[in-house]
């Protein structure tokens, strides 16, 4: 899995921003390779590079049950990774 951005309008800024998904690599049938996304996370204008990366992992450690040691995440990092867990639902 990986962050992809895309610009496009932002309405709220009446500007062109960038518009964030987590997607996914796979081969399909015809070993093809193809990107699925699989959680729209919109413009993200507050959030640093840093908070980003970090959003990044904590989803992938949640998706493959892994436990993260001796990561240091600020709060709002780990807000925003439980506002999307639970918009997945």
């Amino acid at each position: 899995m990986y962050l992809k951005s895309t610009f496009q309008h932002n309405p709220a800024l009446s500007n062109i921003a960038a518009y964030y998904r987590i997607v996914e690599s796979y081969r399909n049938e015809y070993d093809r390779v193809c990107h699925r996304s699989l959680l729209n996370i919109g413009f993200c204008p507050d959030a640093t590079l840093e908070q980003k990366v970090s959003v990044m992992e904590l989803l992938n450690a949640k998706y493959e049950n892994e436990l993260l040691l001796f990561e240091e995440h600020g709060t709002q990092v780990i807000d925003w990774v439980k506002l999307f867990l639970e918009s997945d639902d």
